[in-house]
């Protein structure tokens, strides 16, 4: 039996692959599940949660959950290591580990290979708390466009997934390429079409 508390505060490789920050065993993010399986009940969708999140449908507790778009689902609970075999336990993740970050990303969001450089290059970001007086709008694709709100000064607009920046446009991008900036932003917020698996 593993006693590992997961109290530090940091991104937790799972046995999946998936990358999450924990904090204290919490964990929330984003997953593409088949929303199908609500016909069967929401066991059946909790269990595909946990699987698609930790690999394991038994690798969460208390999960709270919210449809967000087809598919998508942003979810919250608390990392259950009580059944977990000790080759399924996560792993704290070196930060600094560039490219295997960049690779494990690309894989969990089907970012491109610009959105996941401009990810980990901003790594940092997601042990940060979101900006107070940010106004953060949630897009069906799981991504968030932000930026400050009114009646700050909007001098920039961020893309992002679950603290993960993808984009950023300031003000000065949009004054000498309005075009380029508006497609850039579009692009970003797009994301790709993600097919999910299960039902």
């Amino acid at each position: 039996m593993n006693t590992n508390t997961f109290t530090e505060k940091g991104l937790y490789r799972f046995s999946n692959g998936k990358v999450w920050l924990m904090d204290g065993g919490y964990v929330e993010g984003t997953v593409w599940v088949s929303l199908d399986v609500l016909a069967k009940g929401v066991d059946p969708l909790l269990d595909a949660i946990s699987e698609a999140a930790t690999g394991s449908i038994v690798g969460l507790m208390n999960i709270k959950w919210r449809i967000v778009g087809p598919d998508v689902v942003f979810f919250s609970g608390n990392f259950d290591q009580s059944c977990m075999e000790e080759n399924e336990m996560p792993v704290l993740m070196d930060m600094n580990d560039v490219s295997a970050l960049k690779e494990m990303l690309k894989a969990q969001y089907h970012l491109s290979e610009e959105e996941a450089r401009h990810a980990v290059e901003n790594r940092e970001l997601i042990l940060a708390d979101l900006m107070l007086g940010e106004c953060v709008n949630q897009l069906s694709n799981g991504r968030l466009i932000s930026g400050p709100a009114y009646p700050s000064t909007c001098n920039y607009i961020s893309v992002s997934i679950d603290g993960w920046e993808l984009a950023t446009l300031s003000d000065d991008d949009f004054s000498q390429d309005p075009a380029l900036a508006c497609g850039a932003l579009l692009g970003a917020a797009r994301g790709p079409i993600v097919e999910t698996i299960g039902g």
